[in-house]
């Protein structure tokens, strides 16, 4: 199916709001999609429940241009194969992920604004080179997952073959569960990442079943500091990691040893760890870090606190 203009609204009480079996290209056009009475609760488990997706596509799915508001039970954005988002504007709330592919998710360009979600961004490859992306979600921001829902010890080495590759574009998170979650290795080279995660201890703002390594970019992931993880001391870009005690709409600023400001985020939860890494910082260097003006810890670049170990994997969400 190709979409190149026009204006479609779709009201699909009980079913999906655009189905197609093979591909599905979009260049143009306002597309407002309603399934199922929209997100105010996830799908059914059941195999004899229906589909109510809304976009939901057998093969490729290419979203260039264009605007999508979708308000949907199941996932907003579907593929049993591969999604790539190379533009446009996508508005979505929904009971489910917000854009699943079954096998590679990859953004080039546009804009995603994910009010709610069980999770936000879902594929066994998740490649992210461009666009601006927020996500709300119940559970992970975003996951890397091939679908298997099973659990790794944490710390035994890559869980699956899942990536998250992050090379640019501009990502904020705010995750009940994991915020950026890979069951298999995670590598960051460029962008720019806020990740406000969970409060409880069984989740955190990064979680990977492998390798965690940043080269670029800047990262500030804040959350719980019960399964908090950091980059590997490998990477070639540094990092800094401390546990602190923040409440939502308090700030966190890192400095130098002399004082001079790197950086400062608000934080929208309570937090107990953070991870900042950005190319203003050094490893092996000592750095302060402080909420609202009060005292500050001293840290140092590479070296990590708390728990370190990866976390287990999240169970996918219905298909």
């Amino acid at each position: 199916m190709d979409i190149e203009n026009g204006t479609i609204a779709v009201n699909a009480t009980a079913g999906d709001g655009v189905d197609v079996t093979s591909d599905f290209v979009q260049t143009g056009a306002s597309l407002t999609i309603t399934t199922a009475g929209g997100s105010s609760s996830r799908p059914s488990d059941s195999t004899d429940a229906a589909s109510t997706k809304g976009i939901k596509a057998g093969a490729q799915l290419v979203i260039s241009d264009g605007t999508d508001t979708i308000t949907s039970s199941d996932d907003a954005v579907h593929s049993n194969d591969t999604v790539q988002i190379d533009g446009g504007t996508l508005k979505l709330s929904t009971g489910d992920d917000a854009i699943h592919a079954d096998n590679a998710l990859t953004t080039n360009g546009g804009t995603i604004d994910v009010t709610a979600s069980y999770e936000g961004l879902e594929s066994n490859a998740i490649t992210l080179n461009a666009a601006t992306i927020n996500i709300t979600s119940s559970d992970d921001g975003i996951n890397a997952s091939d679908g298997s829902g099973e659990a790794d010890d944490p710390g035994a080495g890559s869980a699956s073959n899942s990536t998250m590759v992050i090379t640019g574009g501009a990502i904020t998170v705010d995750a009940g569960g994991d915020g950026l979650d890979s069951n298999g290795a995670m590598t960051i080279s460029g962008g720019t990442i806020v990740v406000n995660g969970p409060t409880d201890s069984g989740n955190g703002a990064l979680d990977t079943g492998g390798t965690l390594r940043i080269s670029g970019g800047t990262l500030f992931a804040a959350g719980s500091s019960g399964m908090a993880e950091s980059p590997d001391t490998d990477s070639s870009q540094a990092w800094l990691q401390s546990e602190l005690t923040a409440s939502a709409g308090q700030s966190v600023t890192i400095s130098t040893t002399d004082g001079t400001q790197i950086a400062s985020y608000t934080v929208a939860k309570a937090t107990g760890n953070i991870v900042f890494s950005s190319s203003a910082i050094s490893a092996g260097s000592s750095y302060l870090v402080s909420v609202n003006g009060g005292s500050a810890t001293t840290v140092t670049a590479n070296q990590s606190t708390g728990n370190t170990m990866g976390g287990a994997m999240g169970a996918p969400g219905p298909r």
